[in-house]
């Protein structure tokens, strides 16, 4: 197919870049049908350990982007058993907000694949680097859909912890507006782990895995000592950058967004934002606790805070319409009341041209 460009490369920031065609990680022919059943159409983009591709399963027509994982991270300790994890994962997560997986299997070099829905759209980092900041309403209901779907994996007892806005995919949903799906669960953490889990030590004690901006303090400390609230610190720094158009927590280089993460207080969104509510202002400062014990116990809580100090907003526009809606009615009054007015002016005259006839008769 013409449209397809094995040298397309679309960086964490959402642009794409050109690279030489010998340097694609995953080199497949326009029209290559691999696995027997999967033609490959074009190339969609790539991240750190994967490549996805757009393809068609022959068998039913279904346009699905396999991704696959990279021949140069393969040999990385612990890549393929992520790259399984986060297939189980996603499997086990049937949520409008997830992004779907139909099939998942290993090529003859054995590279393993999955294969799952094409999605239409763009990142929600791409729409925040293009918008800056955010209506309330709209970055409101972005995370209320996050928060939804990260509540539908803790309770399977599955934590993200790498939630950053390049992991939220904003595409056209079924009905009119906009669906948030959530991507990339290569990181994920199972609560309940089994003991191959344990055995395999897929994450140590001190490594370090996830977005450096959006990470927990307790995840710079150690990866494996996570829980679900450190995606509720996450989908908190999503929400603050969302508002204020920068992260609450910033540096030029790593270590110094490490050091504001574990040492600076949140920037208040009211210092950029005077708009925002503080009841959401207090929401989201408590999600960044840094102290988890402070913050909310789940994303549903999280949630349902944010939405009372929106509910205000939304019975906004109700008020600020009733003055026209009662502008008619007044009118309306004003309309009932001419006949009767009429009515008095003419009994007034008819009166006294009665008394002046009267007066003159008698008179």
């Amino acid at each position: 197919m013409s449209n397809f460009d094995p040298t397309a490369k679309v960086t964490s920031k959402g642009t794409i870049i050109q690279v030489p065609l010998d340097e694609a990680p995953v080199k497949f022919a326009p029209g290559q049908v691999v696995a027997g059943i999967y033609r490959i159409d074009r190339h969609v983009g790539e991240g750190g350990m994967a490549t996805v591709l757009g393809a068609t399963h022959l068998p039913t027509g279904r346009v699905v982007a396999l991704k696959f994982l990279q021949p140069d991270t393969r040999g990385e300790d612990g890549a393929v058993a992520r790259f399984w994890r986060e297939a189980r994962a996603i499997s086990h997560l049937n949520h409008p907000n997830v992004v779907r997986i139909f099939d998942v299997g290993t090529l003859a070099d054995d590279t393993p694949f999955m294969a799952m829905e094409l999605l239409d759209g763009q990142p929600l980092g791409t729409r925040m680097k293009n918008l800056g900041r955010m209506p309330l309403d709209v970055a409101l209901e972005y995370t209320r859909q996050t928060c939804e779907a990260l509540s539908a994996a803790h309770a399977l007892g599955v934590i993200h912890r790498d939630l950053k806005p390049d992991n939220l995919f904003l595409t056209r949903g079924d009905q009119s507006g906009e669906v948030i799906k959530v991507l990339d669960f290569g990181i994920s953490k199972t609560m309940r782990a089994t003991v191959a889990d344990d055995q395999q030590k897929l994450t140590k004690t001190t490594d370090v895995f996830g977005s450096p901006t959006y990470m927990s303090p307790e995840q710079l400390k150690a990866s494996r000592d996570v829980d679900p609230r450190t995606d509720i610190w996450a989908i908190g720094v999503i929400l603050h950058e969302m508002l204020a158009g920068t992260p609450p927590f910033d540096g030029r280089t790593v270590a110094e967004i490490f050091g504001a993460i574990l040492y600076k207080p949140a920037e208040p969104l009211t210092r950029v934002r005077p708009d925002v509510p503080p009841a959401v202002e207090a929401a989201v400062l408590r999600a960044l606790e840094k102290d988890r014990d402070k913050r909310f116990g789940s994303v549903s809580e999280f949630w349902g805070a944010l939405a009372a100090a929106a509910q205000p907003l939304q019975q906004a526009p109700t008020t600020s319409r009733s003055p026209t809606q009662t502008a008619p009615v007044k009118a309306a009054s004003k309309r009932s009341r001419m006949p009767v007015v009429i009515a008095a002016v003419l009994i007034c005259v008819i009166a006294g041209v009665a008394s002046f006839l009267l007066a003159k008769w008698f008179g």
